[in-house]
């Protein structure tokens, strides 16, 4: 379908039949049956889908804010957890020692 391609975000339905398209930003289901792309430019005017678009095209992914598996970052920062807490651990046996 012509809609498909050109909108990534939308889906045929797979509750409602082939009369009607599923938007993955409002996560609805809205009939394509009166005229496909009329419809569909008609659902994307709607205020719910810039209201999600904008959410999800403003929204950035969780994995954006840590580093790459395997960084330079990563390897110094587990190196850095594990002196303290080997630091920490003689630290406190000292005294127990003592």
């Amino acid at each position: 379908m012509e809609w498909e391609s050109k909108h990534p975000f939308l889906k045929p339905s797979t509750k409602k039949g082939e009369n009607y398209a599923y938007c993955s930003y409002c996560k609805c289901d809205f009939s394509v049956s009166h005229g496909a792309m009329n419809d569909v430019k008609n659902h994307i005017k709607t205020k719910k889908h810039s209201v999600n678009h904008k959410a999800v095209v403003e929204s950035s992914k969780i994995s954006s804010h840590f580093p790459a598996s395997g960084t330079m970052y990563e390897k110094v920062s587990v190196k850095f957890i594990l002196f303290f807490l080997l630091y920490f651990f003689f630290k406190s046996n000292k005294q127990n020692i003592t």
